[in-house]
């Protein structure tokens, strides 16, 4: 018998024959497209019959449902044939989706559409899963019942962010790309952490202060103006200025009187633009700033000496600060109620003028004789049952006859005159006749 040499072939699966113009139902993408799950180079390829891209490597699909103009079909080992690709359900067709996860896909949307619109975000990409996991416990714990899923969301990304605590962003931010108010924002947000237990933390004022510095462009001295700027923050903590306070109002009062240690004349009006704050807001930090030991030292000293803002604080609490106050205002009235009075009375010597000017009883009695001597025809007199009327009606007509009314008022043509025969006037007299 002949000898046989038997070599190892390698036979190789046969590729089903498609009957469209192309040559595989496997084709090769780009080359050099990276897997974005394994991280090989040059290992996806086109699976007609899926409609999606796969990496050989890992096997995972980097990209489903690609759309084809034409219609494939793929004849199969048993004979029969097969259609490429799947059916993509229009977006114009309502798809059969409960309630809860129709609010769960547009409560995604909403958060990625918020997150991207704040670049600060962009290298956090924790921050929006973390507004996703608290959008599922708020549609679980059914929060969203009379609200709607805008605010729901903006409330979700906003208690992520206080949560991470790195992002520098405020609250009137977030309420910026919503139809929604800052304080109405701020109520959800506060109840949403208390539905689905996840805590607010308190965000120090500092991690504004490179956003601040950034928009206001101080140019070189940014970095003076943001260690002089946290150094104040921390004394205003110190003095119990930050406690309680917001955030913007304390970077914006540190902003502006570090700015002025440098020798930068900072405007009110450029901080308020920039802290988003009013004006009032500013106005009571720095008043408070006066009150404490810090503001007796001037500029000069703050700029030659930055060490002064290191110092040990020596102010109290604001409680104890009011009760100190209200201590001093009780001293004083003790004060006040301990001096004696000054009682005036009708025996002092500037009143004793004042008996000579009060009538005795006999003075009174000389006093009405006299009255009622002068007045006694007037005192006598009845009282009249009626009065003539002094006015003048329309169309009436008035006669030459003199005539005399109730009160001496004397009728004469169209004339009035007033005469009064008062025995008791100037000898003789009487009133001169008076034309009206």
């Amino acid at each position: 018998m002949d000898n046989f040499s038997f070599e190892k072939v390698k036979i190789s699966p046969p590729i089903p024959k498609s009957f469209s113009n192309k040559p595989s139902q496997y084709q090769m993408s780009k080359r050099g497209q990276t897997c974005k799950n394994c991280g090989a180079i040059g290992t996806i390829i086109e699976d007609n019959s899926q409609g999606a891209y796969t990496c050989t490597n890992c096997g995972a699909i980097v990209q489903g449902s690609i759309l084809i103009n034409e219609v494939d079909f793929t004849e199969m080992s048993n004979g029969n044939s097969s259609r490429n690709g799947q059916f993509v359900v229009a977006p114009s067709q309502k798809q059969n989706y409960s309630t809860s996860t129709q609010s769960s896909i547009e409560g995604k949307a909403r958060i990625q559409t918020i997150c991207d619109s704040l670049p600060r975000l962009d290298n956090q990409p924790d921050v929006c899963d973390l507004a996703e996991r608290i959008f599922k416990k708020a549609l679980h714990e059914r929060f969203i019942r009379g609200r709607t899923i805008e605010i729901v969301a903006a409330a979700c990304v906003y208690v992520a962010i206080r949560q991470k605590k790195s992002t520098g962003y405020l609250l009137v931010d977030v309420a910026d790309h919503i139809d929604c108010g800052v304080f109405e924002l701020a109520q959800t947000a506060k109840r949403l952490s208390e539905c689905v237990n996840e805590s607010m933390p308190v965000i120090d004022p500092t991690l504004y202060i490179d956003r601040f510095t950034d928009e206001l462009k101080f140019g070189r001295a940014a970095p003076e103006i943001k260690e002089t700027a946290i150094q104040l923050i921390r004394r205003f903590d110190r003095d119990w200025i930050q406690t309680g306070r917001k955030p913007a109002g304390i970077c914006g009062a540190a902003i502006m009187l570090a700015a002025k240690v440098h020798g930068i004349d900072l405007s009110k009006d450029v901080i308020l633009k920039c802290a988003r704050v009013c004006s009032s807001t500013i106005n009571k930090r720095l008043r408070e700033v006066a009150k404490t030991e810090l503001a007796k030292n001037s500029i000069n000293e703050l700029r030659e000496n930055q060490d002064i803002i290191k110092e040990e604080a020596q102010e109290l609490p604001p409680a104890m600060q009011i009760k100190k106050e209200l201590e001093e205002i009780a001293q004083n009235i003790a004060k006040k109620e301990k001096e004696p009075e000054i009682v005036e009375t009708f025996s002092d010597d500037e009143l004793k003028d004042v008996d000579n000017l009060i009538l005795n009883e006999e003075e009174t009695e000389k006093r009405s004789a006299l009255f009622y001597t002068m007045y006694k025809s007037k005192l006598n007199q009845l009282p009249k049952d009626g009065q003539t009327s002094r006015r003048k009606k329309k169309g009436q007509e008035f006669s030459n006859t003199r005539t005399e009314d109730d009160e001496g008022v004397e009728v004469e043509g169209e004339e009035l005159r007033l005469h009064d025969d008062d025995e008791l006037m100037s000898d003789g007299g009487g009133f001169d006749d008076m034309g009206l």
